[in-house]
């Protein structure tokens, strides 16, 4: 039935709920049934607050699992938390990344591409030692939490 409705509206996507709504089926354009575990990998990049664990099934796929594991959420909340507060000068960023080694033991690209991608959103570009400089503080907080 929801493929169908999906269908006649010419919808992007069908949401159906179970009885008491503690469960939901999804429908994309091409009336396919989107995966529990790629629903939950797809939500989970939206999600403002990560400081609690997402759950998949145990038939979860492991390319989610993996997915979820690369979201950063334990490492960027602990760089938000070490995150030095403003005035911030030339010092700041060796500091911070000083602080974020003791506490994560990462190096080399596993500490700064998820910064990175935190912080700008990209994969590459300037050098974030100056980026922070003109973002501040809110901002990479705020972008390190994910909100």
């Amino acid at each position: 039935e929801l493929k169908q409705e999906v269908k006649r509206q010419n919808a992007d996507f069908g949401f159906a709920f179970d009885g008491d709504g503690d469960r939901v089926g999804v429908v994309n354009n091409q009336l396919e049934l989107i995966a529990g575990d790629i629903l939950t990998t797809f939500l989970a990049q939206s999600i403002s607050e990560k400081k609690y664990p997402i759950i998949l099934d145990v038939k979860s796929s492991l390319k989610c699992k993996q997915f979820l594991e690369n979201l950063d959420y334990e490492f960027l909340k602990t760089a938000s938390d070490v995150l030095p507060d403003e005035p911030w000068d030339n010092s700041t960023w060796n500091l911070w990344i000083d602080k974020i080694k003791v506490s994560t033991d990462r190096k080399g690209r596993d500490l700064f591409l998820p910064l990175r991608k935190a912080i700008t959103g990209l994969d590459d570009g300037p050098e974030l030692k100056e980026l922070i400089l003109l973002i501040g503080y809110d901002k990479i907080k705020k972008r390190l939490l994910g909100k």
